[in-house]
Order: C-alpha cells, then sequence, then structure tokens
C-alpha cells in the first residue's frame, strides 16, 4: 500500500454499483506471472479483472472493462473511451505497469515511469473524479510522482503470481 490518504482501502461492499476495471494489465494473465514464472500458465492464472469480476459479482455488483492504451506503445486512441467508462461507474480500480516481457534479465529500461501512454490514461481517469484505487503491476520499482501525487489510493503488487486477481480482490 504506497497510498490511502482518502481511506478508501478497505474497499466497502460494492453492492448494486458498478466497478470499472480499467488499463492495459487488467486483463493480462501472463503479466501477473511476471518474467519469472517456471510453471505457472497465463491460462491458469487468475487475471486482476477475472478476480475482481468473481469477487464484486458476487457481492452484486457490475463490473465492466476497458483496456484505455496498450501496455507498452504510445497509443492514446482508447484513453476517451476508458474516461467515459470511468465517468459511469461508481469505483474505478485502475491496473498499470509493466508488461511481462519488459522485466526480468537483461531487459533494461532508460525510463522507470509508467510505459507508453499509461499516465494519459490515468489522468483522463483521474479527471473523472471518481474513486480509484490505482494498482502498480510490474517487475521493478517505478518512479511515479505524477501518479502519487495526483490518486490518493496506489497498491504496488509486483508481478503477483497466478492468484493475482484472487488475491487483488481479497
Amino acid at each position: 500500500l504506497l497510498e490511502n490518504r482518502e481511506n478508501i482501502l478497505p474497499l466497502a461492499s460494492q453492492k448494486g454499483k458498478t466497478v470499472a476495471g480499467i488499463g492495459p494489465l487488467a486483463d493480462d494473465a501472463r503479466s501477473a506471472l511476471g518474467e519469472w514464472n517456471l510453471v505457472g500458465t497465463a491460462e491458469e492464472t487468475v487475471s486482476a479483472l477475472a478476480g475482481l469480476k468473481a469477487g464484486f459479482e458476487a457481492q452484486g455488483a457490475q463490473v465492466v472493462h476497458h483496456r484505455g492504451c496498450p501496455s507498452w506503445d504510445k497509443n492514446e486512441s482508447e484513453i476517451a473511451q476508458a474516461a467515459q467508462m470511468a465517468s459511469s461507474a461508481d469505483l474505478v480500480v485502475l491496473v498499470l505497469g509493466e508488461p511481462y516481457d519488459v522485466t526480468g534479465e537483461s531487459r533494461n529500461r532508460t525510463e522507470i515511469g509508467l510505459p507508453g501512454s499509461q499516465w494519459a490514461l490515468a489522468q483522463a481517469v483521474l479527471a473523472t473524479k471518481k474513486p480509484v484505487v490505482a494498482v502498480l503491476m510490474n517487475g521493478r520499482p517505478l518512479t511515479i510522482p505524477e501518479l502519487k501525487a495526483a490518486c490518493p489510493t496506489i497498491l504496488t503488487v509486483w508481478h503477483p503470481g497466478s492468484e493475482a486477481g484472487n488475491a487483488l480482490f481479497d
């Protein structure tokens, strides 16, 4: 837990509400395993989105999803749609960070902030003024001063493994 300035966590029941799972890593089970997986497979891994859907839908909430942007490339063509979805939700879980194939041995980066268009996505979602829980899934510490200043609730979960989504919901 990096930030919880508005005491959003722990979450209350979202019964009857809409939760938006937004971000390029929300439905990326492979990246939840990270580069160092030995026996885990994406097919057997619970993505962040799958865990959020199972948990929130069991409470009687609706879960919607939009990736918003690619995990690595700069492409902002989907950000407006993701922000629109966020503005219609009661809560946003924004899953950002590094995809599995840019971390691990011999995977150096010259800039260790959010890759691609992820900061632009975060800005658009935060501009909706909806409660946002930013979840960072990464294989190294990231420099996130802008996100830290703008988002009151930030978790870093690293590459959390095969039960990623269930653990995130819990």
